[in-house]
């Protein structure tokens, strides 16, 4: 049965480590970059991977992604909002960051008996 809302497939979202230093977003928004204009139908966007409770928080790479998506304005970031298991943890801020930083897609992935 044809219908035109029907899609079974495969897409890219680069997904690289968020274990990094703020400057090294820099250069994954590039890639992303290179990723979109020489994959213009597999790719579909941009994430940082990783528990937050482990690194920084993705409002520490503001900065970065801000000035890549001024670059890059057809870049779609898809960050998760607010991943860790611990009451009072920093990455329970991550909604405000995800609204901020343009994000696409948004994912509440913690606990709420934590809260």
């Amino acid at each position: 049965m044809d219908h035109p809302n029907d899609w079974c497939g495969v897409k890219l979202i680069y997904g690289p480590s968020r274990r990094v230093e703020p400057e090294t977003v820099t250069n994954y928004i590039e890639q992303a970059a290179l990723l979109k204009s020489e994959l213009p139908n597999f790719f579909v966007g941009f994430d940082l991977v990783g528990q937050e409770d482990l690194g920084s928080p993705l409002i520490d790479f503001a900065p970065e992604v801000i000035a890549g998506l001024g670059r890059y304005p057809d870049l779609k970031v898809f960050f998760h909002a607010a991943e860790t298991d611990w009451q009072g943890q920093p990455t329970g801020k991550k909604h405000t960051s995800t609204l901020i930083l343009k994000n696409e897609f948004f994912c509440l992935n913690f606990r709420f008996e934590c809260y």
